[in-house]
């Protein structure tokens, strides 16, 4: 009888470590991943998705390229953008890589609505992609940067060119 009741508890005990080890599991089908996270900031909440393809950050959504995955080392959420004309500005960004290239979306906002984006390089030029009016700058090696203004957040997208930026913009 002992034994009956110990072979019980011990089969109990394992049913147990199977369902929380199957439950602790993420299942990933196919090639597409995901991931999420976000962190409240000063009573707003920045959040940071990524499923299928598509990158979401709050209310802004993005296409990124096939071929491009997520670095999740590299996401960030409600970190200084530290900005000068705004101390109180946080980041949210998101990076993906594709061999030697990346893509960097950053979504940076403030206590008070931001209404306009400061060019930091000295060749930046005024452009419209996808219906987005911004500024658009070119680094030494040829990649690019992108910076819009669009309810009162600034959007970023660093990429390894002007196409590339028009595709996530889709």
């Amino acid at each position: 009888m002992k034994r009956k009741i110990m072979l019980i508890l011990i089969a109990l005990v394992t049913l147990c470590l199977a369902v929380s080890a199957v439950s602790a599991w993420e299942f990933s089908f196919g090639s597409s991943s995901s991931s999420s996270s976000s962190v409240s900031t000063d009573g707003d909440v920045a959040t940071v998705d990524y499923k299928d393809g598509v990158l979401k950050i709050n209310d802004k959504q993005f296409k990124i390229p096939n071929g491009y995955t997520q670095d999740d080392n590299l996401t960030a959420t409600g970190e200084n953008a530290n900005m000068s004309s705004n101390p109180d500005a946080k980041l949210s960004r998101a990076v993906f890589d594709n061999g030697d290239k990346r893509i960097v979306v950053k979504y940076i906002s403030a206590k008070g609505e931001i209404t306009s984006y400061v060019a930091e390089m000295p060749n930046a030029q005024n452009k419209t992609i996808n219906g987005h009016d911004g500024t658009l700058e070119t680094y030494d090696d040829g990649r690019v940067r992108f910076s819009y203004v669009d309810g009162g957040k600034i959007i970023q997208i660093e990429s390894p060119d002007e196409a590339t930026v028009n595709e996530i913009l889709k």
